[in-house]
């Protein structure tokens, strides 16, 4: 079976509209699915693509891409639906098609329309109508995207009226104390608000009066309701708000803590821990900070639904074991306790049974946190850490770097490359692989997001080795020995020489050196050169490798890199894991083993998109012919597409222990979860070459 995806989200809007509506897109893509620049944080971890461009790159106006989803649960779809969109009738046609799908699948898709065109979204199309300069615009959108997943995802139904707008959310359960100033006011804020949303909920100052059986009420209640602690001076001495907290952990509840603490606490308690908190006051609680505490207890309870349904559905799946316990959130030790009683009970009466497994939510826990679990015996997967099998002394090579931009919005992707590199680089580097990268030496590159990962990880304790940059002459030259110093914790640089015949066309050397040379035919024709050393030192120091993105086009060298390190893996026998689905060559390089001829791998694509290219390729030819003894190959892009050919699927799945239908799956998928779920089960499948 394959890897399950619970839910995918889709944000449309017109591309006449980008500069209003993609920093509305990015922030429902870094709440929903997760921060690529902050690897540490826990995410949720729903894929988010955006439909904002046409189809082909060349037509960036033109209808977007159909959203196909045969292998995900639930389905939402979010549209910013501008004045440009209106008046652009394709574009109409395609929100009206998706209104269609998404009516066709009942309880399992939702769409919502923001008219921000102040009115102009006309017939029956549901929309909620939005002022884009309304100063609580983006925390407003945010609040209708949650609410919806959060009904997608609790799958309660409603009916009457009420079924228009899906299945029922969760429950609210406000936790306070009233024996300081500070909390009821909070409260009485927060539910005066929560009163004009369409939100069931439990507001104990309300519902509970003395006289009630408060045990019962409390059990009945906590057990299918999200808690909100209102967390002021004396919350923690209440017996009653210790009680909530508890009976709230004990059934494994969405938990959220807006912290309201106005001079100091006697104590605190361990039932607050790993429970994410937001700063509030009184005098916060109005206007766009109230909205903003609302979305802080949504996005938890969308995290919680989402977790619990991905868990369950991997254990469906068979990927975890039918006795794996589901967890949705960091382990902690009050959830091993009943878990070893019952491996005593079961010892005790002649059983044998394996160490228990628990799955919880990404990312895996630091250091210090799994040490002190450690003895109670317990293994601890996340979803992108199925596989338990190590990669000691595997040295696996990243060929990725950003594809075409056109192409990227072509295909709905924004930060899903830079995505995708940190988590591939944080499961393979957990499974204790040593990580190679060709590239430039610079804070502004992918070789600085992967090192930074690797501090921040270090910095916590977990001790994963340096990344191993092979730095190509004269990149190398861009930083000093200090730059280098500084990051020798994370960072351990290969300089790469040149051919003698490329570093003789060197001119001055430091900084500023690339720019020269790529200024001239003769200068790129070195360049390639030393690119061309370059990848080779990575494949002879690497038994792997992971290719995602690279450029298609107006690259630096005589192929696309992404498509020269291919070929020079594959003839090293090294198993190679091609991420087609976020384009660039490497979906080129998918294409080709998938038996296609694309256009873009022949020497007229390339030679017509750049003249630069054009020009490099004729020098080059000039020196092969001058200087035979050098041994240049000639730049046949026939031969390339056709040795990609032969090798295709059967020679893919031979070498990466995947099977032939999980490669076509990894040269398609967008989803990062699904593509490290299969990397990792190919590299831990079937042991690949190693080097010392």
């Amino acid at each position: 079976m394959t890897y399950p995806i619970p839910m995918q989200v889709h944000v449309l809007w017109h591309p006449a509209s980008d500069a209003a509506c993609r920093p509305v897109a990015e922030r429902i893509y870094v709440a929903l699915n997760r921060d690529p620049d902050q690897p540490l944080l826990p995410g949720v971890g729903i894929p988010v693509f955006f439909r904002c461009a046409g189809a082909d790159p060349r037509v960036p106006t033109g209808v977007p891409r159909p959203i196909e989803l045969s292998d995900t649960k639930l389905d939402l779809r979010i549209a910013l639906v501008t004045a440009e969109m209106i008046e652009d009738r394709a574009w109409m046609a395609y929100l009206d098609q998706c209104q269609k799908e998404v009516a066709g699948k009942g309880r399992n898709a939702a769409m919502i329309c923001f008219d921000l065109s102040m009115g102009g979204l006309r017939g029956t199309r549901l929309s909620v109508r939005i002022d884009p300069a309304d100063q609580r615009f983006e925390e407003r959108v945010m609040r209708e995207v949650l609410l919806a997943c959060c009904r997608l995802l609790a799958n309660r139904p409603r009916s009457g009226a009420a079924a228009a707008l899906g299945a029922a959310p969760i429950k609210l359960f406000l936790s306070h104390t009233k024996r300081d100033e500070t909390g009821l006011p909070i409260a009485e804020a927060l539910k005066r608000h929560l009163d004009t949303l369409t939100v069931e909920r439990f507001f104990d100052e309300v519902s509970i009066t003395p006289g009630d059986e408060l045990n019962t009420v409390l059990e009945a209640e906590i057990q299918d309701a999200a808690l909100v602690c209102i967390r002021t001076d004396r919350y923690v001495s209440s017996p009653w708000c210790r009680k909530e907290l508890a009976l709230a952990k004990r059934h494994r509840r969405p938990m959220v803590v807006l912290d309201a603490l106005s001079r100091r606490e006697p104590r605190s308690t361990p039932l607050l821990a790993h429970l994410p908190s937001e700063r509030v006051t009184p005098d916060d609680l109005n206007g766009p900070r109230l909205e903003g505490v609302v979305n802080v207890i949504a996005l938890e309870i969308v995290r919680f639904l989402y977790a619990n349904l991905q868990l369950t559905m991997l254990q469906q799946a068979k990927l975890v074991p039918d006795s794996a316990i589901l967890l949705t959130r960091p382990p902690e030790a009050r959830d091993l306790a009943a878990i070893i009683a019952d491996a005593r009970k079961k010892k005790a009466g002649g059983a044998t049974s394996e160490p228990p497994v628990l799955l919880h939510p990404d990312p895996m826990m630091a250091a210090e946190e799994a040490d002190d679990l450690a003895p109670f015996g317990a293994t601890f997967v996340t979803p992108t850490s199925l596989w338990q099998k190590r990669l000691d002394h595997l040295h696996l090579g990243l060929s990725l770097s950003p594809g075409d931009a056109a192409e990227q919005k072509a295909l709905g992707l924004s930060q899903h490359i830079e995505d995708a590199m940190r988590v591939i680089a944080r499961q393979t580097l957990a499974a204790g692989a040593t990580l190679h990268y060709g590239g430039v030496l610079n804070d502004k590159s992918l070789t600085q997001a992967l090192y930074d990962m690797i501090g921040a990880y270090n910095r916590v304790g977990l001790t994963l080795p340096p990344l191993v940059n092979h730095t190509p002459w004269p990149w190398d030259e861009e930083v000093d020995a200090n730059w280098r110093v500084l990051r020798q914790d994370m960072l351990t640089v290969e300089r790469c020489p040149p051919p003698a015949d490329a570093l003789a066309l060197g001119d001055i050397p430091g900084p500023g050196h690339v720019g020269r040379l790529a200024a001239t035919a003769q200068g790129r024709y070195a360049l390639g050169r030393s690119l061309g050393a370059m990848r080779q030192r990575n494949i002879d120091a690497t038994g792997a490798r992971v290719v995602l993105g690279g450029k298609p086009h107006g690259f630096v060298g005589f192929l696309p890199g992404i498509v020269e390190e291919v070929l020079l893996a594959t003839r090293a026998g090294h198993p190679v894991y091609v991420l087609g689905g976020f384009g660039g060559g490497a979906r080129l390089v998918a294409r080709a083993l998938a038996g296609e001829q694309p256009d873009e791998l022949t020497r007229a694509y390339q030679e017509a998109r750049s003249p630069d290219y054009a020009e490099t390729l004729r020098y080059y030819d000039a020196v092969r012919t001058r200087e035979p003894a050098l041994g240049l190959p000639p730049i046949d892009y026939a031969a390339v597409t056709a040795e990609l050919n032969r090798y295709g699927l059967s020679g893919l799945s031979a070498a990466n222990g995947l099977s032939e239908e999980e490669n076509r799956i990894l040269f398609t998928t967008a989803s990062v979860d699904a593509a490290v779920h299969l990397i990792m089960r190919g590299l831990t499948q079937t042991p690949p070459p190693r080097q010392a």
